[in-house]
């Protein structure tokens, strides 16, 4: 009988394509993981900022329950006493998160009363479109002064200052 030899050479190289082989199977296993924990990590930055979110909303309510909310039928049925000042905002803007704190303390500042005319649903409700065109409302957050004839004016301050003075009617 012949016996065989198996060369060095060929150990070598099947060892190394072992190596290599397990090699990749672990990288690939890493890569697998730690996707998985990206995406875990992307859900909970989401949650965060969801949380945010939702943080600011109750902030922007709490800031805002002091207003007395109106309807939109109300002010085209003309159902609220003027002069008044008319805050129109919503909830889910940031703009308007960063101005009810301000409006808040320059209200209470002054002792005024502050109306509230929430434009979440301006897209759809067609009352609120008529309000928007009436006194002519691009965007949120808008304060109007309306005096007892109907006329308006409205705010275009960029500072509590100014904000203060325009409320006082010195603006």
């Amino acid at each position: 009988m012949k016996t065989r030899h198996i060369g060095y050479k060929k150990i070598v190289t099947v060892v190394l394509l072992l190596v290599v082989t397990i090699g990749c199977l672990i990288y690939g296993v890493k890569l697998m993981t730690s996707g998985r924990h990206s995406s875990k990590s992307n859900r909970s930055i989401e949650n965060v900022q969801q949380s945010g979110e939702q943080t600011q909303i109750l902030e922007y309510e709490k800031n805002t329950q002091d207003f007395v909310k109106i309807t939109a039928k109300d002010i085209l049925e003309n159902k609220i006493k003027t002069p008044l000042f008319l805050y129109v905002g919503k909830k889910t803007c940031p703009h308007c998160q960063e101005f009810v704190p301000i409006l808040k303390k320059t209200a209470q500042d002054l002792k005024l009363k502050i109306y509230y005319l929430d434009s979440e649903k301006a897209s759809t409700d067609a009352k609120l479109k008529e309000v928007g065109k009436k006194y002519q409302i691009e965007g949120v957050p808008t304060l109007l002064r309306i005096d007892s004839d109907n006329h308006f004016e409205m705010y275009s301050g960029d500072s509590d200052e100014e904000l203060l003075q325009w409320m006082k009617g010195e603006k």
